[in-house]
């Protein structure tokens, strides 16, 4: 840990250090407050301990008024849980508590007193209240709630120190001893743990357990009193010998570390291992001694208070670190941290009994803590600060997702396990299985709404919702849907759960009853109002919303389906239902909203205080009766009566006013009759009466064993039966009694004749049946009076009647046929078949019965009548046994008995049934409906017409087509031999596989045809898949392959020649696909993809795509570069044969084949070029030679043997230095003068083989004078001019030139100007070389002319002894050069020279500016010219450039620049210095500077200064140090990309031309275009030479640079 002091708060005092002392201070548990006490004036300061700035404070009060401010002294001050108020401890026996308030400036006011016996020696306020100890060596507690007063712990001896961690509470008593108890606790005294050395005035407990104790005799003492058995073995206890005098001990929130106070110092002690060590010791000059310690909550501060009244403030930290932007997270432990949000400056803290790993913050608001053991998640907006730690070391660390969609729950979902927790609880409420964890396929609802639910739904597959109550861990409800589910979310309370489905279509759920009800087919949005039970839904245009789960209140959407509700939002006393687009918002009816939620909570309060602000409608008026039956279900009288005397139902509020004085009654109201009578005998007989209830009276009078009141009551009721006519009840009231003549006289009184009837027969079987036979027969009249026939034939039958015929008559008339056969068969046989005829009628006609006439049709004989009732009864098996019997069945039956058998598949029968009753196309309809077609055909063509037959089957077939049954359909059709109608089929229905099948089997010579057919109309239709196959099929893969390719389907294209053609079309395919892309790179990948990449380029190759090739070699990879050199030969040998020799010149030299391009150029003879390519890419002289020897070949034959060409034939072998041929070529066209001349000019050897070849060929006839004499000019020499030339040779150079010119020789001049400059040049007199060449400009007709030139240009470069050249030197030099660039001998050097030109006039006048003094800008011209002549440090001296470039802008203030230039400077002299090559380029990288330069022997020596490096190096120190200068190369703010201001190379490769001017890239808007694709310079640089030129010293030197630029742009464009 680390301990920084940051402030101090109070600053000691140095009047007396014990009138200051700091007795005690307090942190506030919400941070916001600091409280420290001075003994000096017993008042208490306050700090903003969020800014440690000091606010307020307030002087304290004695215990009485009579006392003095300091006749007390503070023991200890606290802050309440809620950082509101502050409890004081005071000697003078007296408690304390003030409001301090939440916000600064208000009034601070005693709140609390509390008056004890003895003083108060320390004091702590937690979460059970003020917690004190007292000198008479009790610790107690205040309930500040209940102010009740209870003890913790008690001793003989004075509480002197305490400390509370969790629920435990430790004590220091002056006698040593150290008790502990727990909150809660039934021990009042507590329990001793041992005692110390000494009086215990420092004493502290941690979280981890630990007591820690210390006093004046420096003894320390740590006991765990966390394990039990240690406790008890005395085990737990570590010692430490410290020396000095403890005072003070405090331990940090964490637990894991103590500090300690002695005198003014501070130890800190770590728990490692479960061993103390000190690990960290801070002095604080000053203090004398140390008299108060504190920690602050989030353990984060340090509080040190003094003898002298100083208070310290430290910063306590392992470590820090930052989450985001917003979070800073502070390690002040190995087990806990504190989160402080940057933007509110509040700070969250978090511990843990484990060392902590890692943080995570989610979305700003929730962290996720990782321990060794657990796993910690909290939210860091909650005011109480809960978070929950759960076990986590069994379970997996990695794949762990975490969702904080739901308030206060943490959904952990980790291999498929789903982990509910809840935010401060520190147990798992359930743990599913389940794979679909997206927060709108589950929801939470944790203790809403006053509920104390936890309900957890989720999906345990895609059709099937698990809920789950998470305090019981049961099952509430698994349901099970018939469609995938896409969301779902219960309402607030649990006990209804939303879902919808895929096909949108929404349901609600009642998780109680499981019952599902389809809300809407079609719902795009949904969702609960929040604080309520109400659902708002969106259907297309429509908003639906339920107050009332039974019907909804729609309302329309103005603009319809496209807007959509996109939330629902409750402020200020509306709820808006929030749509997108221009939609206004809907408010919903805060009444139904408000009314429903309160019923559905069961606050029936607030249900009808809301209905009393409501005016009186049709919706309030069922709201009150619905407030007023919920009332009386729950008891709730006066809230029902009020319900229902709103509404006006004054009845009912009357009876429920009576209810509330006798409460039984209420049971009337749910006729809950028993619970009412169990009461009050008298009251429930006396109600019974008043409302009529005479049997109930009677009833429960007989219940009750009271006959005499039964009695009476069965008097008054007969009586009041009579009275009010009621005689048929009188009646059954004497029938009861026994009494039954007078019960069949009051029956017939009051026309019930059936009753009379029914009280007769019942009572005939009774053995002391006696009853007059006339009142019987009077009975029997009324009855047959009435027509009730049946009871009519009854007493007829009775034997005191005894009348039979008129019984039978009786029952027929009253058509009880049963009772009637009945009698017949007893008394009239005969009758019978008749009657059962009759019966079976009735039945069958009238009574609608056919099941029952069967029989008694059979019994009648009436046998095809009992197929016709067994038929409409259902019984068509019973039928079929009537039938068997038959002789003939009619069709009409048959058929029907058949249908029966055929919708039971009892097929034989049923056809059986059919042909006995000839019903034939019905027995082949039932065949072929169950595929049997064959054998239905077969039926057809044996019993059936044959046409018709065929034209049944036609119609079969396509009735089936047209049902989709096409498969049947065939097969109708191929029993019928018409495989063409088939065929049509499929063909109409394109099912290509069954038509290929039948087209395969019925005509397998159109096969081929016909897949073709097929792949061209299923390509048309865009189903290439489909008419791949059928190309395939017919052996046409080419066809596919170009099908794909017309569609870009290049990767199925190679599949298809890949599969069926094998490696060469596939190769072609990849080639033709690589080469459609737009990107070389795509290509490339392509290729590699496949592994075609050598393949393609050599088939590139083959087809002439060489620059595909090429990009295809240089786009890949260097395992690809071998093939470039291939690529580029092959491409350049196609070039030569397309006539495009220059291209081809490019290509062969990039391939290392100059050769071939020479070669090239001889066969065509473009001699010139082929000297130029040997020349600069050929090292080979001989090839030179032979490029001569070729030319001059071409010479004679081409242009004949004429002097002319001879003479231009014999030069060209002279430069060749192939002086035999040259002789060779005059002895073969008789020119022996010629030869001998040329042998005595170049070969003298050779001069007397010539000779005796010459006279063996012409005898004699030699001429000596014609050989001696040497033909220069064409007119006659004089003989002094032949004097001076036979000196010549005699001579050096330098003379013979002066005879030469004297003698007026023209080419004797020019030979010997070019052999003195050689001369020169060979002496390092390179200017004498140079005026020699400028005084004779007729030496640059000679191509030696151009080679001197250019050496001599390279040993002015080179500088060489630190030689500058003059003014003239450049100006001479540059002439030269152009002098040669205008003659045609200087071609095969062009380039060269034009470079050389190019950099002499860069010198020439940069010269000229350099000159100015920097007037007029001249110096930005001679800036840009330094740095972009850099680029030629291949030619001209390196170090002397860099150095020079870097000098002048630094003289101008270029620093940027200037640091590049000289530190590479500084580079290349020391390797110039180690003779080491290699010199770092990294800072020109990507420029046009070159990295390979020759370096010289030695260092440029610059105005003679040996100490010119040591001056460099230390400019660049300095200039190292200063961040303002940039040191990187300056970016060209014109052209794209990072691309350094002074190159010529462009980001995108190419190349730009350079300023004539300034020598910088031209700019493409800003150019001056001198010569198109040539000569360029920017607008504003030539302006600014041009001005220099009108004001400046040096006007005509600076007008004759312009007339350069001119003559060269124009010398140049007429070339």
């Amino acid at each position: 840990m680390k301990i920084k002091h940051e402030k101090s708060l109070l600053l000691p005092e140095n009047s007396g250090p014990n009138l200051y002392r700091i007795e005690c201070c307090s942190w506030s548990p919400n941070m916001s407050k600091l409280a420290v006490c001075s003994s000096a004036n017993n008042q208490i300061i306050l700090f903003d301990a969020n800014t440690n700035e000091r606010k307020e404070k307030f002087a304290l009060k004695p215990a009485g008024k009579n006392f003095s401010k300091k006749s007390f002294v503070v023991k200890g001050i606290a802050f309440s849980p809620d950082s509101t108020k502050l409890a004081i401890g005071q000697t003078d026996c007296v408690i304390f508590v003030y409001k301090i308030g939440d916000n600064w400036g208000e009034k601070k006011s005693i709140v609390g007193k509390y008056t004890l016996q003895t003083p108060v020696t320390c004091l702590k306020w937690c979460n059970v209240g003020i917690v004190f100890g007292c000198a008479d060596g009790k610790v107690k507690v205040i309930q500040t709630s209940s102010n009740k007063m209870s003890t913790l712990l008690s001793n003989n001896s004075m509480v002197i120190s305490m400390d509370i961690a969790n629920d435990t509470i430790v004590g220091g008593y002056l006698n040593g001893a150290i008790l502990m108890n727990t909150f809660g606790s039934r021990d009042l005294s507590g329990q001793q743990i041992f005692t110390h050395s000494c009086p215990p005035f420092a004493l502290c407990l941690s979280h981890t357990g630990y007591v820690c104790v210390g006093g004046c005799d420096g003894k320390l003492v740590f006991s765990n009193v966390s394990d039990n058995n240690m406790l008890r073995s005395g085990s737990n206890k570590q010692n430490i010998e410290f020396g000095s005098e403890i005072t003070c001990l405090g331990a940090s929130p964490s637990g894991s570390t103590i500090l300690m106070t002695s005198l003014d110092k501070i130890f800190l002690f770590s728990l490692e291992s479960k061993m103390w060590r000190q690990t960290m010791q801070i002095e604080l000059d000053g203090t004398c001694l140390i008299t108060c310690l504190l920690w602050s909550k989030d353990a984060t501060k340090l509080l040190a208070g003094a003898v002298n009244g100083a208070v310290e403030l430290f910063s306590c930290q392992w470590r820090k670190k930052l989450i985001g932007d917003n979070h800073e997270v502070n390690f002040v432990g190995s087990n806990q941290i504190v989160i402080k949000d940057l933007a509110s400056n509040s700070s969250s803290v978090y511990r843990s009994n484990s060392e902590i790993r890692d943080v995570k913050i989610v979305r700003d608001n929730y962290v996720i803590i990782w321990t060794s053991n657990s796993l910690i998640t909290g939210s860091l907006k909650d005011p109480q600060n809960r978070y929950s730690e759960i076990e986590w070391s069994s379970l997996p660390l990695d794949g762990v997702k975490f969702c904080f969609d739901y308030e206060n729950v943490a959904l952990i979902t980790v291999a498929g396990e789903l982990y509910v927790v809840e935010i401060g609880n520190n147990h798992l409420l359930a743990s599913v299985r389940t794979e679909f964890v997206n927060p709108h396929l589950m929801s939470v609802r944790i203790n809403e709404r006053k509920s104390k639910a936890k309900i957890f739904a989720y999906l345990v597959d895609l059709k099937t919702i698990s809920i789950l109550d998470l305090i019981s861990g049961l099952q509430l409800c698994v349901w099970s849907h018939d469609e995938r589910l896409d969301w779902l979310e219960l309402n607030e309370t649990g006990k209804r759960l939303l879902f919808r489905d895929k096909s949108l279509k929404l349901h609600l759920l009642d998780i109680l009853n499981q019952e599902s009800t389809t809300m809407l087919n079609f719902c795009g949005f949904v969702q609960w109002v929040p604080g309520s039970d109400v659902i708002v839904a969106q259907s297309r245009d429509k908003l639906y919303i339920w107050y009332d789960f039974s019907k909804p209140v729609i309302h329309d959407i103005s603009h319809g389906s496209r807007t959509e509700a996109v939330g629902i939002i409750r402020e200020g006393g509306l709820t808006r239902v929030i749509f997108n687009g221009s939609e206004n918002d809907f408010i919903l009816d805060e009444v139904l909203l408000e009314f429903d939620t309160a019923i559905e909570d069961g606050d029936l309060q607030r249900a009808m205080s809301f209905l009393e602000t409501c005016n009186m409608s049709a919706e309030s008026d069922f709201m009150w009766r619905t407030l007023g039956n919920v009332a009386l279900k729950s008891s709730n009288l006066t809230i029902a009566e009020r319900a229902f005397a709103a509404v006006g139902d004054v009845t009912r509020a009357s009876y429920i006013r009576e209810c509330l004085e006798d409460p039984m009654k209420l049971a009337l109201l749910d006729s809950d009759w028993s619970t009412f009578e169990s009461h009050d005998f008298d009251n429930a007989i006396e109600t019974y009466l008043t409302l009529h209830k005479w049997t109930k009276a009677i009833d429960l009078a007989a219940r009750w064993g009271r006959d005499d009141v039964k009695e009476d009551l069965e008097k008054k009721y007969f009586n009041w039966l009579l009275e009010s006519n009621q005689e048929a009840d009188a009646g059954e009231l004497m029938e009861k009694a026994g009494n039954l003549e007078e019960a069949i006289k009051l029956y017939l009184k009051a026309g019930r004749v059936v009753q009379a009837a029914g009280a007769i027969l019942a009572a005939s079987s009774k053995r002391d049946f006696d009853l007059s036979v006339s009142l019987i027969e009077s009975v029997i009249r009324e009855l047959a009076a009435s027509k009730f026939y049946e009871e009519c034939g009854k007493l007829n039958e009775l034997p005191m009647i005894n009348n039979i015929t008129e019984a039978l008559n009786c029952y027929i008339k009253a058509k009880a046929y049963n009772k009637a056969i009945d009698l017949a068969r007893k008394e009239f046989p005969d009758e019978v078949v008749r009657l059962e005829n009759q019966y079976a009628e009735y039945l069958l006609n009238e009574a609608r019965d056919p099941a029952a006439a069967v029989s008694h049709f059979i019994e009648a004989g009436k046998t095809e009548r009992a197929v016709e009732a067994a038929i409409k009864g259902g019984q068509f098996e019973r039928a079929a046994e009537i039938a068997a019997i038959l002789d003939t069945l009619s069709p009409v039956y048959g058929k029907q008995i058949g249908d029966y058998y055929a919708s039971i598949d009892q097929l034989n029968t049923a056809l059986e049934i059919y042909l006995s009753c000839g019903c034939v196309k019905e027995a082949v309809t039932l065949l072929n409906n169950r595929g049997q077609y064959n054998r239905a055909y077969k039926l057809a063509k044996k019993l059936m017409d044959p046409d018709e037959a065929k034209e049944m089957y036609a119609n079969i077939a396509k009735s089936l087509e047209n049902e989709g049954k096409l498969k049947e359909a065939e097969r109708i059709y191929l029993t019928c031999d018409d495989a063409d109608s088939a065929i049509s089929m499929y063909k109409s229905r394109k099912q290509y596989d069954s038509m290929i099948k039948l087209v395969k089997q019925f005509h397998p010579d159109l096969l081929i045809s016909t897949h073709l057919h097929l792949a061209k109309e299923l390509e048309s239709e865009g189903l290439y898949n489909q008419a791949e196959s059928h190309y395939v099929a017919a052996n046409e893969w080419k066809t596919a392959v170009q099908m794909y390719k017309n569609i870009n389907k290049w990767e199925e294209a190679y599949r298809v020649a890949r599969t069926f053609g094998g490696a060469v079309p596939a190769k072609q395919v990849a080639f033709l696909w690589a080469k459609s892309l737009d990107n070389i790179d795509s290509a490339v990948k392509l290729l590699s993809r496949f592994g075609l990449l050598h393949q393609v380029i050599d088939y590139a190759i083959e087809s002439n795509s060489f620059v595909f090739a090429r990009n295809l070699v240089l786009n890949s990879g260097l395992d690809m570069k071998h093939k470039l050199n291939e690529v580029n030969l092959k491409y350049a040998l196609w070039l030569e044969d397309e006539g495009r020799f220059e291209e081809a010149e490019a290509l062969f030299i990039e391939s290392g084949k100059a050769k071939e391009a020479v070669l090239m150029y001889i066969h065509n003879g473009s001699f010139s070029d082929a000297l130029r390519v040997a020349e600069e890419h050929v090292n080979d002289d001989n090839c030179i030679s032979d490029i001569l020897v070729a030319q001059a070949k071409s010479v004679l034959e081409k242009g004949g043997r004429s002097i002319e060409n001879l003479t231009r034939a014999e030069a060209l072998l002279l430069r060749a230095g192939r002086i035999e041929l040259a002789v060779k070529m005059y002895k073969d066209n008789d020119m022996w003068d010629e030869a001998l001349r040329v042998c005595e000019q170049y070969a003298p050897n050779l001069s007397n083989s010539v000779k005796r070849e010459m006279i063996a060929t012409q005898g004699n006839k030699l001429n000596l004078e014609r050989s001696a004499t040497r033909t220069i000019m064409h007119q006659e020499p004089q003989f002094e001019k032949k004097e001076l030339l036979s000196k010549l040779d005699e001579v050096n150079p330098k003379e013979s030139l002066e005879m030469a010119e004297k003698a007026g020789d023209r080419e004797a001049v020019i030979k010997q100007a070019l052999l003195l400059s050689s001369k020169y040049i060979k002496e390092k007199s390179t200017v004498e070389a140079l005026k020699v060449l400028n005084k004779y400009p007729s030496v640059f007709l000679i191509p030696e002319s151009c080679k001197l030139l250019i050496r001599i240009a390279l040993d002015l470069f080179a500088f060489e002894n630190n030689f500058e050249p003059s003014l003239n030197v450049w100006k001479a030099l540059r002439d030269s050069f152009l002098q040669v660039i205008t003659s045609s001998n200087g071609e095969a050097e062009s380039q060269t020279v034009e470079k050389l030109l190019l950099i002499t006039h860069y010198m020439l006048l940069r010269r000229v500016l350099s000159s100015l003094g920097g007037q007029n800008g001249a110096n930005e011209l001679l800036i840009k010219l330094s740095a972009g002549m850099l680029r030629y440090t291949d030619v001209i001296r390196v170090d002397k450039a860099f150095y020079e470039a870097g000098k002048i802008a630094k003289d101008n203030n270029r620093f940027d620049l200037a640091f590049v230039f000289w530190n590479h400077f500084l580079d290349i002299a020391d390797a110039i210095e180690e003779g080491d090559t290699n010199v770092d380029h990294s800072d020109f990288e990507g420029t046009d500077v070159p990295s390979e330069v020759p370096l010289p022997n030695e260092l440029f020596c610059v105005e003679n200064d040996p100490k010119l490096v040591e001056q460099v190096k230390s400019w660049i120190l300095k200039t190292s140090m200063d961040n303002e200068i940039s040191q990187s190369l300056p970016i060209d703010a014109f052209r794209d990309g990072n691309v350094y201001e002074a190159s010529l190379i462009n980001s995108d490769s190419s190349i730009s031309l350079p300023c004539l001017v300034s020598s910088y890239p031209v700019i493409r808007h800003k150019m001056l275009e001198l010569k198109p694709g040539k000569y360029a310079a920017n607008k504003d640089d030539w302006n600014k030479l041009l001005m220099l030129t009108k004001v400046s010293f040096w006007e005509r030197r600076l007008e004759r640079d312009l007339a350069f630029h001119w003559k060269i742009v124009r010398k140049r464009n007429c070339r």
